[in-house]
């Protein structure tokens, strides 16, 4: 096998880890949430399942690309919601890509009511967020790593590279996890 066959083949395997992470963030959260449902943390709310009509309402490549830095903070973040993918609505679930150029900084915010897993796809990020007591607790993250930010919790992300960009995935135990900005 030639040099450019097994390049290739690394790429068609890395590809399918992040495909398989990807899928497996999303088990998690849904299984959240139905643990929620079941021991009936969700509040009672009602899950309304909007059935579509059409294969094409069911895929999405909204996340696909980035959407260009916020103003000085080198970060964006696309969330892919029942408001953006109609076939989310009822379902539990959403997802975000956010893409940090170098030392971007995706500024403190929180989720209402929306349990937060963010997969690191490229890149080293410092993440962290206020703990009950008012404590920041912080960790930093590679590639490949997972963390997980409670609901309703004040957390940030922070590529610590000077040089190069990074990337995460995040998925929510919630179709409209709703972004609350604490400060930018």
């Amino acid at each position: 096998m030639c040099v450019c066959e097994r390049e290739r083949e690394h790429i068609f395997e890395e590809a399918e880890m992040n495909g398989a992470m990807v899928c497996l963030l999303l088990l998690l959260v849904r299984t959240t949430w139905q643990w929620q449902e079941v021991r009936g943390e969700t509040g009672g709310a009602e899950r309304v399942v909007i059935e579509l009509h059409h294969s094409c309402e069911y895929k999405s490549d909204y996340l696909v690309s980035n959407a260009g830095f916020r103003d000085g903070l080198e970060s964006s973040t696309k969330m892919a919601d029942e408001s953006i993918f109609k076939a989310l609505r009822g379902q539990g679930v959403a997802m975000a890509r956010t893409d940090f150029g170098p030392n971007g900084f995706n500024p403190p915010h929180k989720h209402p009511g929306a349990l937060e897993v963010l997969y690191v796809m490229d890149g080293t990020l410092r993440v962290g967020f206020v703990g009950s007591n008012e404590t920041i607790l912080e960790q930093r993250l590679s590639t490949g790593d997972l963390f997980v930010f409670p609901p309703d919790i004040v957390h940030y992300q922070l590529n610590m590279n000077s040089n190069s960009s990074a990337m995460a995935i995040s998925a929510f135990n919630s179709s409209n996890p709703g972004t609350s900005q604490i400060a930018y």
